[in-house]
C-alpha cells in the first residue's frame, strides 16, 4: 500500500470514528442529562427562578453537564494524543486535529457551565440575604 492511500485510509477511519462517537455522545448525552430538571423545565427556571432552592437545582443542573462535558473534552484529547502516535517518521499525519478541535470545544461549553453554576450560585446568595 503507497503511502497516500495509507494516510488516506486513516483520514476516513478517523471521519467514520468521530461519526460514530458524535451519535454515541448524543444518545448518551440525552440519557445523562439531569434527573431533576430538563431542559424545559431549566429555560422556565432561568426566567423566574427566584428563591435559594431554584437557583441551587439550576447550579447542580449546570455542574452536571459540567461534569458531563470536561468527561467528553478529556476522551477526544486521549484520542487525538493516540492518534498523534500512529503518524509515521517523514509523514506527518494531521489525523489529530479534528479530536483535538472537539477537545477543545467540550472543554468551552464545560468552563461556561461552570461559570453558569457559579452565577446561580451567586444568585441564590442575594435570594437568602433578601428573605
Amino acid at each position: 500500500m503507497k503511502v497516500g492511500q495509507r494516510q488516506i485510509r486513516v483520514i476516513l477511519n478517523s471521519i467514520l470514528t468521530i461519526a460514530i462517537m458524535m451519535g454515541a455522545i448524543s444518545i448518551r448525552g440525552m440519557a445523562q442529562t439531569s434527573p431533576v430538571l430538563s431542559r424545559k423545565e431549566v429555560n422556565a427556571l432561568l426566567k423566574s427562578a427566584t428563591t435559594v432552592q431554584e437557583h441551587h437545582e439550576l447550579a447542580t443542573y449546570y455542574r452536571e453537564q459540567a461534569g458531563h462535558l470536561s468527561a467528553e473534552s478529556q476522551r477526544f484529547a486521549k484520542q487525538a494524543d493516540f492518534m498523534d502516535t500512529q503518524s509515521k517518521r517523514g509523514a506527518p499525519c494531521t489525523c489529530a486535529a479534528p479530536y483535538r478541535h472537539l477537545s477543545n470545544e467540550y472543554a468551552t461549553k464545560a468552563r461556561q457551565a461552570e461559570a453558569s453554576a457559579v452565577q446561580q450560585d451567586e444568585l441564590s446568595q442575594k435570594a437568602d440575604k433578601i428573605k
